[in-house]
């Protein structure tokens, strides 16, 4: 996954509520859709809204379980 889709993927979710965030990463979980890596870049530059929410600490345990390399 690209940095053009990071960002992508970044200007998409900021739209999202929390539990269609949440759903969204853990379908990308559940079928392995993709890295580790972009995941963690993405929740770690944004998403202070997310972080003040329930499902934040959900959503990093499902990231965490994601493969590093595919």
């Amino acid at each position: 996954m690209g940095s053009d889709e990071v960002t992508g993927m970044q200007k998409a979710m900021a739209k999202m509520d929390e539990l269609a965030a949440f759903d969204f990463v853990r379908l990308m979980e559940k079928y392995n859709a993709c890295e580790r890596a972009p995941l963690e870049e993405m929740f770690r530059k944004g998403f202070v809204r997310l972080r003040a929410s329930d499902y934040y600490g959900k959503i990093l345990k499902l990231v965490a379980r994601m493969p590093v390399k595919m």
